[in-house]
């Protein structure tokens, strides 16, 4: 099987704040091979 496409979708809060935990931000990663799709998030 081949990957026929990598789509990665950055995510950001709109108004940053200074609790510093690390979820204000992420990546949504899609992934297409033939009639297959997944996806992923990393924080």
């Amino acid at each position: 099987m081949k990957i026929d496409s990598v789509d990665l979708f950055y995510l950001r809060m709109p108004e940053v704040l200074d609790i510093g935990d690390g979820s204000q931000d992420g990546i949504v990663t899609r992934v297409r091979a033939g009639n297959f799709e997944g996806w992923g998030i990393r924080r």
